[in-house]
């Protein structure tokens, strides 16, 4: 049996992090009682008129949230006024003037007035234009849509893709609903007013048929190249009734378009508005930061590839908590292995190797010589989140599984990198992850961790030890964390070491 000395500390770590970024799209909202100024989604184009200054939300979330972003970006073109994004402060407006036309991008702490405290405070950031007396007619300004987002830097993501293309059934990539008749004519070239999407049961109702998108945050169609100009709508219900919403985007000779919202709801059609245009492939698209205090939310999905950047360390111990099974290929396939909770004893929780994992289960994972072992996964079945459970539980003790940043409470116990570690006050762990609770009232000195790896040919066990307090106080324990004297003969921990007492 291997035995392998584990401390306990009193932070709880997370391990590495490969970093990664996510950005949020932004969405066109009118504001109301504000007549003065007008988004044509048709044609990019934000007019404004009057002699006051005008405001069009682009932005909308709650305090805090603007915090884990870095920059804005923004495309503004054929400009002939004064164009501006205003961030709310909670009753009074921080200004950053457009100054020219073109692709620009801004750190949000380089813009002037625009303080951490201000940051923390914002709800809405909107789009605005100042009018006087001096201007005697409308002035307008240009503005790319899927060029206006916020974008973090340095954060770890998960972030899933499932792609619709010619092939897809009711059944895959995504969750279809009522599985009426589906008319797909991705990759056909269409006719005016043609359906790329459609149900042949009935009219575009939620009733009739539709895709279940919860959690997804946009669209990217993917369209033939030279595609004349046409209007793709996208058509949706917002789950409460079967009333029609449609999402209008002007296609350009881009080869893409992207839906930048989806609203968490439900895709109905997407429809083309002329002639001569192949809609190749529809992805939809979630990413999640792992910092995220927001519970992780999906639907279920097939055929999925998947990007988690978390970086692990070779050989070193560490938790997950995945939301997709790992088929046994998948699991060779990282160059890992993943250990479950199978038991526990007084002073002993016990793990044993498997061959695949199970969605929202938690495990040990130990990773090999592939330190990124999830950013590149393809063919993974993505499952719903809804009424998943993500806690194993033995004799008292029970391995719980994170979906979000979650606060961990004192005296829990957490793995990171060959650490058993020690929860204190006011300690947090990041999504995707898994700590202990249970009957630690007594304060042991150490917990054995056993690991059962059947692949090696029986136990192997690895008994992890490790003391919180005693690790360079002097005293003394037995491999069963007995407190005993100097008189004591055998192999004892002493100031967090093995050491044999003749």
């Amino acid at each position: 049996m291997k035995k392998i000395l584990l401390l306990l500390a009193l932070v709880m770590t997370v391990g590495a992090v490969n970093a990664g970024n996510i950005k949020q799209y932004a969405k066109f909202t009118a504001v109301s009682g504000n007549a003065n100024i007008t988004w044509d989604g048709s044609s990019n184009t934000v007019t404004i008129k009057g002699t006051n200054a005008n405001t069009y939300q682009i932005f909308s979330f709650s305090a805090g949230t603007l915090t884990k972003y870095k920059t804005i970006h923004l495309n503004v073109s054929e400009k002939n006024g004064i164009a501006q994004v205003m961030f709310n402060n909670g009753g009074s407006w921080i200004y950053w003037e457009i100054a020219s036309t073109g692709s620009t991008s801004k750190t949000l702490s380089e813009i002037s007035g625009l303080t951490p405290a201000i940051i923390a405070a914002c709800t809405e950031i909107r789009i605005t234009g100042q009018r006087s007396g001096a201007f005697a007619s409308n002035y307008t300004y240009t503005i790319d849509p899927n060029s206006v987002y916020l974008e973090t830097e340095d954060v770890e993501c998960m972030s899933i893709k499932s792609t619709l293309n010619s092939s897809s059934t009711h059944t895959t990539p995504l969750v279809w609903t009522n599985r009426n008749a589906l008319d797909n004519q991705l990759g056909t070239e269409l006719n005016s007013n043609s359906n790329v999407l459609s149900y042949t049961a009935g009219s575009l109702i939620k009733s009739n048929g539709y895709i279940n998108l919860t959690g997804y945050d946009r669209a990217v169609v993917n369209f033939n190249d030279g595609a004349i100009a046409t209007t793709l709508r996208m058509i949706y219900s917002d789950g409460t009734d079967d009333g029609n919403t449609v999402i209008e985007t002007k296609v350009t000779n881009t080869a893409t378009q992207m839906f930048e919202t989806l609203y968490n709801t439900d895709f109905i059609s997407l429809k083309a508005n002329t002639s001569k245009l192949t809609v190749n492939t529809i992805d939809f698209i979630k990413d999640f930061d792992a910092a995220s205090t927001t519970a992780f939310n999906i639907v279920a999905s097939s055929s999925s590839t998947v990007n988690y950047d978390r970086t692990f360390t070779t050989d070193k111990k560490a938790t997950v908590c995945l939301p997709f099974d790992l088929t046994a290929a998948q699991v060779t396939a990282t160059g890992g292995k993943f250990y479950e909770f199978i038991g526990a004893t007084a002073s002993t929780l016990q793990f044993q190797d498997v061959s695949s994992t199970t969605a929202y289960t938690p495990y040990i994972f130990v990773a090999g010589s592939n330190t990124t072992p999830f950013a590149s996964l393809s063919n993974i079945a993505v499952k719903a989140s809804a009424g998943a459970t993500t806690t194993v539980e033995h004799n008292g003790f029970t391995f719980n599984g994170t979906l979000a940043k979650t606060d961990v409470a004192s005296g829990s116990y957490g793995i990171s990198n060959d650490s058993f570690v020690k929860a204190g006050t006011g300690v947090t762990i990041k999504a995707f992850r898994a700590y202990f609770t249970g009957s630690f009232s007594s304060a042991p000195s150490f917990l054995n961790i056993d690991f059962i790896d059947g692949g090696m040919g029986g136990t192997t066990g690895i008994n992890e030890v490790k003391s919180t307090n005693a690790a360079n106080d002097g005293v003394m324990y037995n491999l069963q964390g007995q407190r005993v004297n100097g008189g004591h003969k055998g192999l004892v921990i002493k100031n967090g070491k093995k050491v044999m007492m003749k």
